[in-house]
């Protein structure tokens, strides 16, 4: 019976704090989220934004993710996301509209050139 009760109290307090905006798990007054995944996220688990990351996102997988957002472009030609350091200008395909062309479009570009 007393886990019970513990159980409803634990409940009762995680209910209180997602009710008034605070993080079930650090306490801290919740103002923003990162997106709306993340907002979902706070009212099944009643954690802010910190502590979800803490939590979800391992540390590999953020030195990934920044290395890969910082160089990334898109495909002038196939739309593609790909590193910019591999990026062949697009200039001599698109009448020098700018943009950057995917090493797989300007392999076959310059095949049908």
């Amino acid at each position: 019976m007393t886990r019970r009760l513990d159980d409803i109290e634990a409940a009762a307090y995680a209910a209180e704090m997602v009710g008034t905006a605070h993080c079930v798990a650090c306490g801290q007054y919740i103002t923003e989220f990162k997106d709306l995944l993340s907002m979902r996220e706070f009212c099944i688990s009643g954690m802010c934004q910190k502590c979800q990351d803490k939590v979800f996102d391992s540390p590999e997988d953020d030195e990934e993710d920044d290395e890969s957002d910082e160089h990334s472009v898109n495909c002038y030609f196939c739309g593609d996301l790909f590193d910019e350091r591999d990026a062949v200008p697009a200039d001599k395909w698109n009448n020098n509209d700018g943009g950057e062309a995917c090493p797989e479009c300007a392999k076959r570009l310059n095949k049908d050139a």
